[in-house]
């Protein structure tokens, strides 16, 4: 996972990416595409 997003304080880290999906990080959330759009359309 690039360092540069954890430093630059970002909340997600989009990805189709099975392998990096199965991770889990308390700094940053690992979402598919889908799951992004879904929690940026209850977050409205």
């Amino acid at each position: 996972m690039s360092i540069a997003l954890i430093h630059r304080e970002c909340n997600y880290f989009v990805t189709t990416d099975d392998r990096l999906l199965k991770y889990q990080s308390e700094k940053i959330e690992l979402v598919t595409p889908g799951e992004f759009i879904r929690r940026m359309e209850v977050d409205e």
